[in-house]
């Protein structure tokens, strides 16, 4: 069974990449993707790659979609786009589980 191909802005966050990889789909670095490619993480801005880790909120869990959407984002540096079917919001709430599991399991 052959893999279907996403193009990822590179680096691509440990959250991104298991949530992505967990979907089913093969990560390729969008530097390699064809001109008419949906790239994930593509964004208009220059990406700033903070030196401490983004604050997660004890009450992530309830923050209005678009914070947690936002929240997300910053976890990852890049934009989150819906693949697969999921929403923005489904897509937020991943990311933002997968970084609170890991940093639960480093601590």
């Amino acid at each position: 069974m052959t893999k279907e191909t996403v193009y990822v802005v590179h680096p691509v966050s440990p959250a991104m990449k298991a949530e992505i990889v967990g979907q089913g789909y093969k990560i390729v670095d969008a530097k390699f993707a064809p001109k008419d490619a949906k790239i994930i993480g593509q964004s208009d801005e220059e990406t700033v790659v903070d030196s401490e880790p983004v604050e997660i909120p004890e009450d992530w869990e309830t923050m209005q979609w678009r914070k947690k959407l936002q929240l997300a984002e910053k976890i990852v540096g890049a934009s989150i786009v819906a693949i697969d079917g999921k929403t923005l919001a489904e897509m937020a709430d991943n990311v933002v589980s997968a970084e609170v599991s890991k940093r639960a399991e480093a601590a």
